[in-house]
């Protein structure tokens, strides 16, 4: 546990080389004034969805984009023959990007919504989905050597992971969109916002995102044995 969360801190600065962290507040510092210019009141919907996106956009974006710097610099050649695991590797990624997604989606919730929140939920919700959707960038990833190449291969997973927006925005009111993590994702947000989310639905969100990251990471860490390790 250590050993990752020295390489976590050590992404923590490798980011900042590559002005991800940058990149990321500017992004939130936009929602913020997008928030305080529009007219209405009761903008928490809107909020949600923007929350929601922060973890899932920074997780799988930025790192597509850590990884590929990676290969170009020849980084990963050096870690295949150090004493790192493929484990500490993918967790140093998803710990360093989720505590971003979580301090970012905070001040974000913060200043649409004001300081009345669960914040309890509002952290499992943005701490699950940002270690799942960063597995999943990682999986596409790393079978892929360009940007261009990333954005196809990440098409396909962006669109059926949203899905379950429509549940929440009640255009449909579908059960089989339970089947993918996502739809506990916005329901441990709307948790966090105070809305009235049930027990069952609750348990469901945290113990089918456990699930579904553990499912994400042996996908990934198979993917970077045999996608990037064999291949070097």
């Amino acid at each position: 546990m250590k050993s990752i969360i020295q390489l976590a801190l050590w992404d923590w600065k490798i980011q900042g080389r590559y002005q991800i962290q940058t990149v990321a507040v500017v992004l939130t510092l936009l929602y913020w004034l997008l928030f305080y210019a529009l007219p209405f009141e009761n903008i928490d919907g809107l909020i949600i969805v923007c929350v929601y996106s922060d973890p899932a956009a920074l997780g799988m974006v930025f790192v597509g984009a850590l990884v590929l710097f990676e290969k170009n610099e020849r980084t990963l050649q050096a870690m295949a023959v150090s004493p790192v695991p493929g484990s500490g590797y993918l967790w140093s990624k998803a710990l360093s990007l989720t505590v971003l997604s979580l301090f970012l989606g905070m001040a974000m919730a913060i200043a649409g919504h004001g300081w009345q929140l669960h914040y309890f939920w509002l952290a499992i919700g943005i701490i699950l989905t940002g270690l799942f959707f960063t597995f999943i960038g990682f999986l596409a990833v790393a079978r892929v050597n360009s940007i261009n190449q990333y954005i196809l291969f990440l098409f396909p997973f962006l669109v059926v992971f949203n899905l379950p927006i429509f549940n929440f925005l009640k255009i449909t009111d579908s059960w089989l969109l339970y089947l993918l993590p996502s739809q506990g994702s916005f329901l441990l947000l709307e948790a966090g916002f105070g809305r009235d989310i049930s027990y069952w639905q609750l348990i469901y969100s945290v113990g089918y995102l456990l699930i579904s990251i553990v499912v994400a990471y042996r996908l990934a860490l198979r993917a970077y044995h045999r996608h990037i390790i064999q291949k070097l």
